[in-house]
C-alpha cells in the first residue's frame, strides 16, 4: 500500500488521542507561561514561534517518516497562507493576547466552549435545531 493513510491498531488511537489531550491541553498552560509579565515573551511572538516550530515538525515528519515531497500549487498557497494569518491573527495571536490578562483555565474553557456558542447562534439565527447525537457530542466534549 503506497498511501499516507494506513490501517491503524485500536490500541493505536487510544494513544493518539491522549497524545492530543495532552498536547492540546497543555497549549494554554504553555502559552500563559510563554507571555507572562515576568520575562516572558511578547503575545505575537509566542504565537508565531509556536506555529514555526509546529510547521517545522509537521514538513519533517512528512519527509522522513512517510518519504513524501510535499508540493503545493500556488491557489494551494493562497488558500493557506490567508488560512494561516487568520488562524494567526484570530485563534493563537488572539489567545495570546488574552492570556496576558486571564489564566489559562480561563482561557480554555471559553475556547472548549465554542462548539456551544456556535450551536445557539445557528439555533438562534437559522432557526436550525442541532439532533440529540450532536447534543451529546456537545456534552461530551464540555465534560472532557
Amino acid at each position: 500500500m503506497n498511501s499516507l493513510f494506513k490501517t491503524v491498531r485500536p490500541i493505536s488511537g487510544y494513544v493518539h488521542l491522549m497524545v492530543i489531550y495532552l498536547v492540546w491541553g497543555s497549549t494554554y498552560l504553555a502559552i500563559r507561561i510563554g507571555v507572562q509579565d515576568s520575562g516572558g515573551f511578547p503575545p505575537l511572538i509566542m504565537a508565531s514561534s509556536r506555529g514555526l516550530v509546529g510547521s517545522f515538525i509537521l514538513f519533517v515528519l512528512i519527509k522522513s517518516v512517510w518519504g513524501q515531497r510535499l508540493t503545493l500549487e500556488r491557489t494551494h498557497l493562497k488558500l493557506l497562507a490567508i488560512t494561516g494569518l487568520l488562524l494567526f491573527m484570530c485563534g493563537t495571536g488572539g489567545v495570546s493576547f488574552a492570556e496576558t490578562m486571564v489564566g489559562s483555565g480561563f482561557a480554555a474553557l471559553i475556547i472548549g466552549g465554542t462548539p456551544l456558542m456556535v450551536a445557539t447562534i445557528e439555533t438562534t439565527i437559522d432557526r436550525k435545531y442541532p439532533s440529540a447525537l450532536f447534543i451529546v457530542s456537545l456534552i461530551i466534549g464540555l465534560a472532557g
